[in-house]
């Protein structure tokens, strides 16, 4: 450790002396031998969502909601030991869904709505849960070394049930692009001349029809892929894939990375292993490298984020990292000063503050949350607005989509977000810390999302006029939009 913490404080002393760095806000400890973490997530209202199982048999397995002051106010315990809960999730109207051996729908009081106990020709425990922004269910189970994927209504009624061969084990990740196209990652594709099996990520159609498989020949465990703005699917390697599994480039860095992530500038961020290291690495949009760090000691699994304020944030040797576009140390943070050197399973950004969570190696679990204070004496680009300003939006009338420009002369807070004529919200499309400069979003009223850390909800809008505003401390502007159908 003595190394990575000289190579962090050289980059701390020559970029960061001004920067303030991370904060405490509270740690809970449950120190009970045999209790091991196996899901973290967070709600709309920023309550944490804990599920707990007891390795050990010698108490019962449990889900906890925490809120964000790190008080407990809802429990539930599941005295069958063996139903351990495999995953957790929210949705936009705070709902929490869980998967055992049932799959159980809860209200935002911890109330039970249903519950459906899943068991087919001697299935096993379903391994995977994914929410739809539509707030259609995903369950994925195994049976048989054949992958099975059920879809459900918000209310528990079963849409489709298909058999997908072309997944041999479990799945690690689900994500749905705009048209509720699902992506699967996972152990699929047995490679016999290397006796091995292999990640492969398979294409899944809203009618549950496998459209395309991608193998992966790096036999590393199947890790996080993402989409980018324009529905490209960034992958480990790293590679970019059209949304018909075409290549569009792979890196010319051979890297396996254990977590990516994309900023808003669609440039994307990597963590990984190698041998005896780790490194991070940034890759603009073409799959050029823009600049990669390595850090000569190895020990937990790396991760990287992108914070409230837009920079890469990194998990990396139990150091919190933050990043600026350059790849120079804003700051870091030794978590072991905080949380000791423990198992950090999960890392989720909430506005301003990190939540942290994982497993105590001398017995128990332990959740944490951090301010991420926003960075100070960041350099100013060339072609900085000199005043906030928003635009009518273009076109006008429209329909279904229309493009928003605004600017803003100094990093701040900023919300720009959509009434209607009663001026009830309809959508919010930025609520975040933007650096200085000009940006544009679209705003599609046909597929209106609310996204969050957890899930989304889609809508679609009715004709009619709306107002927009864009407001930032004292600043505040409003301007008119038709929506024509």
């Amino acid at each position: 450790m003595k190394n990575i913490f000289i190579s962090f404080l050289l980059f701390f002393v020559t970029f960061s002396i001004a920067q303030p760095t991370p904060s405490i806000n509270w740690i809970s400890v449950h120190k009970t031998n045999g209790l091991y973490l196996s899901n973290l997530n967070v709600d709309k209202n920023e309550n944490i969502l804990i599920n707990v199982n007891n390795l050990s048999g010698s108490a019962p397995n449990y889900v906890e909601k925490i809120s964000k002051n790190s008080s407990s106010f809802l429990k539930h315990q599941y005295f069958n030991e063996n139903d351990i809960k495999t995953n957790i999730i929210f949705d936009q109207e705070g709902n929490f869904y869980e998967l055992g051996s049932h799959l159980r729908k809860y209200d935002y009081n911890g109330k039970l709505k249903w519950e459906l106990k899943l068991f087919y020709k001697g299935l096993t425990v379903p391994d995977f849960l994914y929410v739809l922004p539509t707030k259609q269910i995903i369950v994925g189970s195994i049976w048989q070394n054949e992958y099975i994927l059920t879809k459900y209504t918000e209310n528990g009624d079963v849409i489709w049930d298909k058999y997908l061969p072309e997944m041999r084990n479990f799945v690690s990740q689900i994500i749905s692009d705009k048209n509720n196209n699902l992506f699967l990652q996972g152990y699929a594709w047995i490679d016999s001349s290397k006796s091995g099996v292999y990640p492969s990520i398979l294409k899944v159609s809203s009618n549950g029809h496998a459209l395309w498989k991608k193998n992966n020949e790096i036999n590393l465990g199947a890790q996080k892929f993402y989409l980018d703005i324009n529905e490209n699917l960034v992958t480990q390697g790293i590679e970019k894939s059209n949304s018909d599994g075409i290549v569009i480039w792979t890196s010319q860095d051979k890297i396996y990375p254990r977590d990516l992530c994309i900023d808003i500038d669609n440039n994307i961020f990597a963590v990984g292993n190698n041998i005896e290291s780790q490194f991070i690495i940034k890759v603009d949009t073409n799959g050029k490298t823009l600049w990669k760090n390595t850090y000569s000691q190895k020990s937990a699994v790396p991760k990287c984020w992108i914070d409230y304020y837009g920079y890469c944030n990194a998990l990396i040797n139990n150091f919190l990292v933050k990043f600026d576009k350059y790849g120079n140390v804003i700051w870091q943070y030794n978590l072991n000063d905080a949380v000791g050197k423990n198992d950090i399973r999960y890392a989720i950004q909430v506005k301003q503050n990190i939540i942290l969570g994982g497993n105590l190696w001398d017995g128990g679990i332990f959740i944490a949350s951090i301010t991420d204070h926003a960075p100070t004496n960041i350099t100013i680009e060339k072609n900085v607005p000199t005043f906030f300003s928003l635009s009518q939006n273009y076109p006008n009338p429209f329909n279904p989509e229309t493009t928003i420009e605004y600017s803003i002369p100094k990093a701040a807070i900023v919300e720009l977000k959509v009434y209607d004529v009663l001026g009830r919200e309809v959508a919010t499309l930025v609520d975040e810390y933007k650096s200085a400069g000009n940006y544009k979003i679209t705003f599609n009223a046909r597929h209106l999302e609310l996204v969050s850390n957890f899930s989304g909800r889609s809508r679609e809008i009715s004709s009619g006029i709306y107002f927009y505003r864009l407001q930032s401390g004292s600043f505040s502007e409003t301007k008119k939009l038709v929506l024509l159908k």
